[in-house]
């Protein structure tokens, strides 16, 4: 098995980049994430940019999304937005940065307001395939927690 493809990326512009090879995969997104305390910036750029970009290229994705800020309104938009989302309890999954999964790569990516921005990219066929195991597996419990 060749070595994983490890990249770094930092600020603002380096997290779009991310999200920008998301979209060049063209393939699933399998995500966990919070809503809660994203930098202004980045929130506005996702929002009004990049989801609506997604969504018109066909690209769905399945995300588990911890309750806070904006989680509920999140989730209304998910049939315009190509996405389905289960929510859980944030007191008890208190996730602290997005992780993205999406063809042979894996994304972590922090983009807490107040902290640095900052994502690792991991480009490895045999770690992407046990990050969707443990994304399915999670999607499986989560369906208890879900809050419609």
């Amino acid at each position: 098995v060749e070595k994983p493809v490890v990249s770094i990326f930092e600020g603002i512009k380096g997290l779009q980049e991310i999200y920008e090879d998301t979209l060049r995969e063209k393939k699933p997104i399998y995500a966990v994430l919070t809503t809660a305390e994203v930098e202004p910036t980045m929130f506005k750029w996702l929002t009004s940019v990049y989801t609506k970009k997604r969504a018109k290229a066909g690209i769905q994705a399945q995300v588990i999304a911890s309750t806070g800020t904006w989680a509920r309104e999140y989730t209304k938009k998910d049939e315009k937005e190509a996405r389905s989302t289960i929510l859980v309890p944030s007191g008890q999954f208190p996730f602290k940065h997005e992780v993205d999964i999406y063809g042979d790569k894996v994304a972590f990516i922090n983009y807490k307001k107040g902290e640095a921005l900052i994502g690792v990219v991991i480009n490895h066929p045999q770690i992407a395939q046990t990050m969707k195991a443990w994304f399915d597996l999670a999607w499986y419990g989560a369906t208890r927690y879900n809050t419609p």
